[in-house]
């Protein structure tokens, strides 16, 4: 399965204007804080992500922060994130020329927050398990030490 195709290339600022990030009453959101993932830095990157979601320029931010090496949240992506693509994106076209494209993924329904398989999701983008994963990963644990118990008992 491919996603959307994102051209890497430097491009003009006007689709900032047209951002739903542009504006917003909290800008630090897209800038989370210095250091280690903690709790409240995995929850400012969903809430920044969440915006993005949304977002009609969201390729366009991707492109430009590929492009400029951008901090923070950009195109619904961290920093690392953007690394790991950028990465990819160097495999695909060692030379490093403008214009090539890298398949951009969204998880799948079954890798979103809240189901065993999105902790994968949050592992492959080495981000910390946010509550919902934790919580669907531990119902699976312990799912699974039940039906070992039984296997054990017949």
């Amino acid at each position: 399965m491919s996603g959307p195709q994102i051209t890497v290339a430097p491009s003009d600022a006007s689709w900032q204007r047209k951002a739903a990030c542009a504006g917003h009453e909290w800008p630090d959101l897209f800038h989370p804080v210095e250091g280690g993932m903690n709790k409240f830095k995995a929850q400012q990157i969903r809430d920044a992500k969440e915006i993005c979601g949304g977002c009609e320029v969201r390729a366009e931010c991707l492109a430009d922060a590929l492009a400029n090496d951008r901090e923070g949240i950009w195109g619904g992506t961290t920093t690392e994130e953007r690394k790991a693509l950028k990465r990819r994106y160097m495999r695909k076209n060692p030379s490093g020329q403008a214009g090539a494209t890298v398949s951009v993924n969204p998880p799948t329904e079954d890798e979103r927050c809240g189901a065993y398989a999105g902790t994968r999701a949050h592992r492959r983008r080495a981000e910390w398990l946010c509550d919902d994963c934790l919580d669907a990963r531990s119902e699976y644990e312990m799912s699974r030490r039940a039906a070992k118990r039984q296997e054990g008992a017949a």
